[in-house]
């Protein structure tokens, strides 16, 4: 596996800033890049993600980064993505901060955003996470509940899972995405006219599958399950898929560390994500890659209207993450 480690992230935090005592400032500083952000039409009809880029390019190159290390590619006039080098000693392992600037489409005074896990948009099979992750969320959730369900949860975290509680946690679509492939049709359309009788129908069906199941075998699954011989299931796409980033002993230690000094008393529980990520092509050439925000959402409507943020969490947010790239950054 090369060096590294990929940090998924979804905030903008500068590589200046400064100490806790002068704060307000520093919060009124991110606010306002913040806000040009968030102004920047980047809804993937008609917004401009090379104009947000741009924007955020100026920003950095004002604040002191040499032009030659702040690079907008755009292999689409409005897809541009923004590419920056902050160096260090050249001594250590890199650290990547990747977040997207495309956002869902929204009533832009309300400043909605997405700050949930990136999702892929295109494409028919789609890979999950880490199954060390997912034994790990459930050791960890069951102390959250009692009876029957924590019993459950400890029981499919197991290195042989039981049947029995896979079977009865799986009644709950959320463990249920977490524990198994899942799929879902997502798009229908039958018929040619409106005055004809439908010679045809088809359904795409959207397949979120663990690493280690072959898409191969979702396939046949589907053909079985299907059972008539006249429908045929012909993949959209090529599968894509990419080895789960191990869980990282040193970056959670430090992740819980900076929790609980920020919010005591808060559990710390790893999870996989039960959609797709950019960082699988990350992944797939041997870069870990880890989704850490320190976010507390509340009701977030994520990728509805209206989605929102609690100011104070946005902060806070903030200094969790600057807290937690200056230790890895230290530390590599």
């Amino acid at each position: 596996m090369r060096l590294g480690l990929i940090i998924a992230a979804l905030l903008l935090v500068s590589p200046l800033a400064v100490d806790a005592q002068t704060r307000p400032a520093d919060e009124q500083a991110f606010l306002d890049v913040y806000r040009e952000l968030v102004e920047i039409n980047t809804t993937d009809s008609v917004g401009d993600n090379t104009k947000a880029a741009e924007a955020m390019a100026a920003r950095l190159r004002a604040a002191g980064f040499p032009a030659a290390d702040v690079q907008v590619l755009a292999p689409h006039p409005r897809k541009g993505n923004l590419v920056a080098r902050l160096r260090g000693s050249g001594t250590g392992k890199p650290l990547l901060l990747l977040a997207h600037l495309d956002v869902v489409e929204a009533r832009r005074e309300d400043w909605s955003f997405d700050p949930f896990t990136l999702l892929e948009k295109d494409g028919y099979f789609y890979g999950r996470g880490s199954s060390d992750a997912t034994r790990l969320y459930f050791e960890r959730t069951a102390a959250l509940h009692t009876g029957r369900v924590a019993d459950d949860m400890r029981a499919v975290a197991l290195p042989t899972p039981d049947p029995a509680a896979l079977a009865r946690l799986s009644a709950d679509t959320v463990y249920s995405a977490l524990l198994r492939t899942t799929c879902v049709a997502t798009r229908l359309e039958g018929g040619h006219a409106n005055n004809a009788l439908p010679q045809m129908a088809r359904a795409v069906v959207n397949c979120r599958i663990l690493p280690d199941h072959p898409a191969e075998d979702v396939q046949r699954t589907l053909v079985r399950v299907v059972g008539a011989a006249p429908i045929t299931v012909t993949p959209i796409g090529e599968p894509f898929n990419s080895p789960p980033s191990p869980l990282d002993p040193d970056l959670l230690a430090r992740v819980e560390r900076i929790t609980s000094d920020m919010w005591p008393g808060t559990i710390v529980i790893p999870t996989m994500g039960t959609g797709a990520t950019d960082s699988r092509w990350l992944r797939a050439v041997g870069f870990p890659s880890y989704g850490v925000s320190g976010l507390f959402l509340g009701e977030s409507r994520a990728h509805g209207r209206d989605e929102r943020m609690g100011v104070k969490d946005l902060y806070a947010g903030r200094q969790f993450l600057h807290r937690l790239i200056r230790e890895l950054a230290a530390a590599q």
